[in-house]
């Protein structure tokens, strides 16, 4: 009988141990599967079925306007001391990107050069786009419209003539959140889109994968 009851001892420990390497197994599983970088996150939110981004398309160009989670704006610059208050700022603001993207990707030449006549003329757009497009840029939240508190661009190096503007409004993540539905309208004048509106049904942000600092 001590025999026997020296090996199911064993069996047990055997087990345990087992047992041990399968929970291991599944937390760290489980953590590669939740914890994403933020070019991770962003894919995510790229994704049409997640409602966070959306896109008309033109002639010449493709406009896709997408959400930018404050998670992945606050991330850029958390180390940092000025950065965290800075993140502390983004919880009141949301953001979105409005990518101008070229179909035609056989130059180099930075998109707003389309259609310019000289230097001038890219001089003038570059200073509308960068000083003057949140003027042109509403977002209504449940059929009330929110102006634009700022805009900034840039050239997205590595994709060709790129171009991305980023404008702001001061709305909390969590009252867009609430919001059954939200449409961003920009009144274009440089690449000929006219009224562009993006629509957005933004219930899906509490899925936003989680973002390793």
């Amino acid at each position: 009988m001590k025999q026997v009851f020296t090996i199911a001892t064993n069996a047990l420990r055997i087990f345990a141990v087992v047992f041990s390497c399968a929970c291991v197994t599944a937390l760290t599983s489980g953590c590669r599967e939740t914890v994403h970088t933020p070019a991770e996150v962003m894919q995510w939110v790229l994704g049409p079925e997640h409602g966070l981004t959306d896109s008309v398309d033109m002639k010449r160009y493709v406009i896709r306007a997408t959400y930018m989670p404050v998670s992945v704006r606050a991330a850029r610059t958390a180390r940092s001391a000025v950065g965290q208050k800075a993140a502390e700022a983004n919880s009141e603001q949301i953001m979105f990107a409005i990518s101008v993207i070229p179909k035609d990707r056989s130059s180099s030449v930075d998109v707003l050069f389309d259609d310019a006549r000289n230097l001038d003329d890219f001089t003038v757009r570059l200073r509308d786009i960068a000083l003057r497009l949140h003027e042109c840029v509403t977002l209504v939240v449940d059929g009330n419209e929110r102006a634009c508190a700022g805009s900034f661009t840039e050239q997205t190096i590595g994709l060709a003539r790129m171009r991305t503007i980023y404008v702001v409004f001061p709305i909390s993540e969590e009252e867009f959140e609430r919001s059954t539905s939200s449409m961003l309208k920009w009144r274009d004048h440089t690449f000929g889109a006219g009224i562009a509106a993006f629509a957005f049904t933004p219930k899906r942000i509490s899925d936003i994968p989680v973002l390793a600092l």
